[in-house]
This record gives C-alpha cells, structure tokens and sequence, in this order.
C-alpha cells in the first residue's frame, strides 16, 4: 500500500514508484530483465527473471505484513510511527522472530520529502519488547532520545 513496506527479508517492492533512470537499460543488459518498461518488475529482475510475478506472490511473514499494512494503513486511516512499531513486534505471524531463529533488530524509516529522513533502530535480543531509537543523519542530523 502506498510507500509503506513491510519487508521481512523479502523484496516487497514490485512496480518502483521512482527509479534510476538507467536502472532497466542495466537490468536488461545483466539479462536480469526481458520484458517492457511497462512491465517492469523488480522482484522478478532481482530474482535474474528465473520466477514468474504470480509465483513471487507474498507468503508468510511478508504475507503478514501486506495484510497489517491494509489493515492500519488502508484509505482514509492515519498510518503512524507506532502503528509500524506494532506490525513489526508481531510474533504470532512471524514477523517478530522469537525461538530458534530470532529477530535481532527492526528498523522504522520515516521519510518525508524535503524533511529530516529518521531511522529508528532497536538494535536488541527481544525486538518484540525492545525501545526504537532514533537517528537522522546528514546535515542537521541528531541522535534522539527515547522512542516506544
């Protein structure tokens, strides 16, 4: 749904909203892409175009997500730092890893256009209770305190 992602080690990021001019005249050229420009799509380039989009369709944690996603951030709702903090602490889908394999940290990037770009980081054993902190870097940027 719009620019908000739910990665969870997965390319979630299909049609590009914005990409480097070159990026399909490359993609082509490394045989990552066949199709038109139209067509486009990252995933299947980024897999060297060996799966077709409906087999790439999401599934399990990445599945998760997209529904959270359109469940908090669908028309008309207000979609905030703290409803992404949420989405990312969930353990019953998997999206917070908590047994054999664990997460070991969750980041939330808010990036404005013309503002102060933040990333949020937790950065510890249990993300699913752990505080995000904040950081902006570049000109004018700041290591904040706090966070949920």
């Amino acid at each position: 749904p719009g620019k908000r992602r739910n990665i969870s080690n997965g390319i979630s990021i299909r049609k590009p909203h914005s990409m480097h001019p070159k990026l399909l005249e490359h993609a082509t050229a490394k045989g990552y892409w066949k199709g038109d420009a139209k067509d486009f799509d990252w995933k299947v380039a980024m897999l060297g175009g060996r799966s077709s989009a409906d087999e790439l369709e999401p599934e399990g944690r990445e599945l998760a997500g997209k529904q959270w996603l359109e469940e908090l951030a669908g028309e008309g709702k207000a979609f905030t730092w703290r409803e992404m903090a949420k989405i990312l602490r969930d353990t019953d889908s998997g999206i917070c890893m908590t047994g054999g394999f664990e997460s070991t940290g969750s980041q939330i990037s808010t990036l404005p256009a013309g503002g102060l770009h933040v990333h949020s980081f937790t950065a510890n054993s249990d993300t699913s209770i752990g505080c995000f902190k904040p950081f902006s870097f570049g000109p004018g940027g700041a290591v904040g305190t706090g966070g949920t």
